[in-house]
């Protein structure tokens, strides 16, 4: 769940994905599952009972066929309660697995529904040899098999096409908010007054014959700028990576506010290879850069960590600024400002419920904004 305000939430996962792939964790609710499987589960059976039923009882009602048909009912409807839960157990696991054991699964119900209604027949009505033993528990397990196995291939292909109809969605949704928030920075990055300031620095330097700053400085503006052209929304980057073009954007920012501006980087060493979507923090930078320093006579520091616990990637950027009146104001539809809802409104499409914002103001003073989402690293 996306909230403003912290609260904790975990998941163990930690697993590997193509840096390639367009990210997208979706999941079915609870109510959206247990509907499509308590639909089906109530049709089919009902609509095999009033199918099959009459027909059994054609020939005559007998007490074996009062016990045995509503009995083999509820064991069906039992297996396939279990080859649910089994399967959504299992459906991350390899094809092979999954499968399997829904298969026997169905096998080893099908087999009890035979082995119940022989030992029904032949207490009410007459014994029977092994050879007719046999031939009914075969005749009725495979029979009895391919109903179960039917059914679980009407559930996962709906429960699968719910999920696959939610991942599109949730993509073009994505893709929408990574456009905007990339168009906003490139904004920014081109507004006249970024690179009027931006170049006015590399001027004083050139008069100054500071040749070496000036390079450093052409340099970083260049690759900050690449780096925001090239990003593609949807797809991953290394936290390395983004971290990389926040440290090339300060820089040039430092050069506007000097010795006002300090920089923090708390960075785990091992996270250097997990994936987060491009230009994520880039608008929380840039928040704490409008309105933590540029108003400010006294400067500050501008706190960028980034650590992992129990399967979640957690990343803040955080700042010595006066803080604002009202933090949750500024995920407000009304507030002109849109980067912070910007990448509030990108967690809660891309990760869900797994996914966490939190916005406040520090005792000590300033503003600290605080994501998390499952981790992820680079194959």
């Amino acid at each position: 769940m996306i909230e403003s305000a912290p609260h904790q939430q975990t998941d163990s996962d930690g697993f590997m994905v193509d840096a390639s792939a367009p990210l997208s964790i979706v999941s079915l609710t609870r109510s959206e599952e247990r509907r499509i499987f308590w639909s089906l589960l109530l049709l089919v059976w009902i609509t095999a009972s009033l199918t099959y039923g009459p027909f059994l009882f054609s020939s005559g009602v007998t007490i074996s066929k009062l016990i045995t048909f509503p009995s083999t009912v509820a064991i069906g409807m039992v297996t396939n309660s279990l080859m649910r839960l089994v399967y959504m157990h299992l459906r991350q696991r390899t094809f092979v697995v999954k499968y399997a054991t829904i298969l026997v699964m169905a096998i080893i119900g099908a087999s009890l529904e035979a082995v119940f209604s022989i030992a029904v027949y032949e207490h009410f009505s007459k014994a029977m040899n092994w050879t007719q033993r046999f031939s009914w528990l075969a005749s009725s397990a495979i029979s009895e098999t391919w109903f179960l196995l039917g059914w679980a291939a009407l559930y996962i292909s709906f429960v699968e096409n719910l999920l696959i109809r939610k991942q599109q969605e949730a993509l073009a949704s994505a893709a929408q908010l990574a456009h905007t928030a990339q168009i906003k920075m490139l904004r920014y990055q081109l507004n006249p007054h970024f690179l009027f300031n931006t170049l006015n620095s590399l001027s004083s330097l050139i008069v100054h014959k500071q040749g070496e700053e000036a390079e450093s400085m052409l340099m970083r503006l260049s690759r900050f700028l690449r780096y925001s052209l090239d990003s593609e929304p949807t797809q991953l980057v290394s936290l390395e990576e983004e971290i990389g073009a926040q440290k090339h954007y300060l820089a040039i920012e430092k050069a506007r506010f000097g010795d006002k501006l300090d920089v923090v980087f708390d960075i785990e060493d091992d996270l250097a290879d997990a994936l987060v979507p491009s230009l994520l923090i880039q608008p929380l930078v840039e928040n704490a850069i409008k309105h933590a320093f540029a108003p400010s006579l006294e400067g500050g520091t501008i706190t960028i960590r980034a650590s992992s616990a129990e399967g979640m990637l957690h990343m803040q950027v955080e700042d010595t600024g006066p803080g604002v009146e009202d933090p949750h104001a500024l995920l407000d539809e009304k507030n002109p400002g849109v980067g912070v809802r910007n990448t509030y409104e990108r967690i809660k499409v891309l990760y869900g419920e797994k996914g966490q914002f939190s916005i406040v103001n520090k005792e000590e003073g300033g503003l600290r904004i605080s994501i998390a989402f499952p981790l992820r690293r680079k194959v």
